[in-house]
C-alpha cells in the first residue's frame, strides 16, 4: 500500500512538473495563428455568376458612389466600368472573435477582383493573436489578443510606359503633364460567422510625368488610398495601406511623399502634395479622424499608413486611409513592379447582436 501510494505521488509530481515547465511565462504574448491563402489555390471558389458574387459586385460599387471620401468618390466612375471576378475564401474556424451563430458555419472572406489581375497575384492573409499579419513588417501589431487581423496582399506589374522622350535627349518641358499609366480597384468583405460584416476598399493609380524636360531621368507617383468599415457587431481597432517594390524594375531615390506626419484630431479633410519634376506635382485629400500613424521607410517608394481607433474601437463609421509617393529612375529605365498590403484589424462587440 505504501509503495502504491509514493509511485502515485510521484507521478502527480510529474504531472505537475510537465504543466509547470510548458506554462508560458505570466505576461508572455499569446501564440500567434496565421494563414496565407493564395488565391489559385485549390478551394478559392469563383462565385461571380452567382447571385452572391453579383450582390458583391453591386454592394462594392455602391460603396464607392456613396462613399464621404473624395479620393474613393473620384473613383468610383472607373469602378463601374470595370470587369471584376468575386472569390470566396473559406478561413480557419479559429479567424473569428466570437462564438459563431452555428457551429457549422465557416468565417470567410469574399474579394471582389479586377478581372484582369491574376489569381497568383493575390494572397487573402489572417492572424490572430500577438504579431503581425503582413510579412516583414512587425510595424502592424495587434492592440488586443482576440482580435482578428485581415489582409489582402497584391503583387502590382504595371504595364510599360513611354516617357515621351528618348533616352538621353530632353524635351519641351513646358509641355509636361502627369499621364495615369495604371489603376486598380479592390473590394473585400469579412464574416466571421456570426452575422456581421467587415469591409475594406482599396484603390491605387500609377503616374509618370510626361515630358519633364530632363535628359536624365523620369519621374514616377503612386495614389494610393482606402475606406475600411464594420457593422454594428463589429468593432474596428485599426486599417492601414502600404506598398513596396517588389523584385523588377529600378527606383533610383525619393522624390516626396504625403502625409508627413502622425496626426490626432477629429474628424477633418486632410490634403496631401507630392512633387515630381519642374514644379509639377500631384495632390490629393482625404476624410482623416482619430489618429493617422505612417512609416516612411528607406528604401525609396516604399510607404505605409495606417488609422488607427486610438483604443476606443468604432463601428458602423468608415475611415479613410490615403498616401503618395514619388520616386525618380534612369532615363529609359524599366517601371518597377510593387507588392501592396491592407490590413484590417476588428474585434467582436461585446454586447448581444440584438441589442448592439
Amino acid at each position: 500500500m505504501a509503495l502504491k501510494r509514493l509511485q502515485l505521488l510521484l507521478t502527480v509530481a510529474s504531472v505537475l512538473l510537465t504543466v509547470i515547465v510548458l506554462a508560458p511565462p505570466a505576461g508572455a504574448a499569446p501564440e500567434q495563428s496565421v494563414a496565407r491563402i493564395k488565391l489559385d489555390e485549390a478551394g478559392v471558389k469563383d462565385i461571380t455568376q452567382t447571385p452572391e458574387g453579383q450582390t458583391g459586385v453591386t454592394s462594392f460599387r455602391q460603396r464607392a458612389t456613396t462613399s464621404d471620401d473624395p479620393s474613393m468618390k473620384r473613383a468610383a466612375p472607373s469602378i463601374q466600368a470595370q470587369s471584376f471576378r468575386v472569390l470566396k475564401v473559406d478561413l480557419p474556424r479559429w479567424a473569428t472573435t466570437g462564438k459563431s451563430v452555428s457551429t457549422n458555419s465557416v468565417p470567410t472572406m469574399t474579394v471582389v477582383a479586377p478581372a484582369d489581375v491574376p489569381l497568383s497575384d493575390m494572397t487573402v492573409v489572417v492572424a490572430k493573436g500577438a504579431g503581425s499579419p503582413v510579412a516583414s513588417h512587425p510595424e502592424v501589431s495587434s492592440t488586443k489578443p482576440d482580435s482578428i487581423w485581415t489582409d489582402l496582399e497584391v503583387n502590382i506589374t504595371p504595364p510599360p510606359v513611354d516617357s515621351g522622350e528618348e533616352s538621353g535627349k530632353a524635351s519641351v518641358a513646358a509641355d509636361t503633364y502627369p499621364y495615369t499609366y495604371h489603376h486598380n480597384c479592390f473590394g473585400r468583405q469579412y464574416d466571421p460567422s456570426w452575422g456581421s460584416l467587415a469591409w475594406f476598399d482599396v484603390c491605387w493609380e500609377f503616374t509618370i510625368q510626361k515630358y519633364d524636360g530632363n535628359p536624365d531621368w523620369n519621374y514616377y507617383s503612386r495614389y494610393h488610398f482606402g475606406t475600411c468599415k464594420t457593422e454594428t457587431n463589429i468593432l474596428m481597432y485599426k486599417c492601414g495601406i502600404g506598398g513596396e517594390r517588389n523584385g523588377g524594375g529600378t527606383i533610383s531615390g525619393w522624390r516626396g511623399w504625403a502625409p508627413k506626419q502622425d496626426t490626432t484630431s477629429n474628424c477633418r479633410q486632410i490634403g496631401i502634395s507630392v512633387p515630381l519634376y519642374g514644379g509639377l506635382s500631384m495632390s490629393g485629400s482625404y476624410n482623416h479622424c482619430e489618429r493617422s500613424d505612417i512609416i516612411k521607410y528607406d528604401a525609396p517608394a516604399t510607404f505605409s499608413h495606417y488609422w488607427t481607433s486610438g483604443g476606443n474601437a468604432i463601428h458602423s463609421d468608415d475611415r479613410a486611409v490615403e498616401y503618395q509617393v514619388s520616386w525618380y529612375v534612369p532615363q529609359g529605365g524599366a517601371g518597377a513592379t510593387f507588392r501592396a498590403w491592407s490590413p484590417m484589424e476588428v474585434y467582436q462587440n461585446p454586447c448581444a447582436p440584438e441589442t448592439c
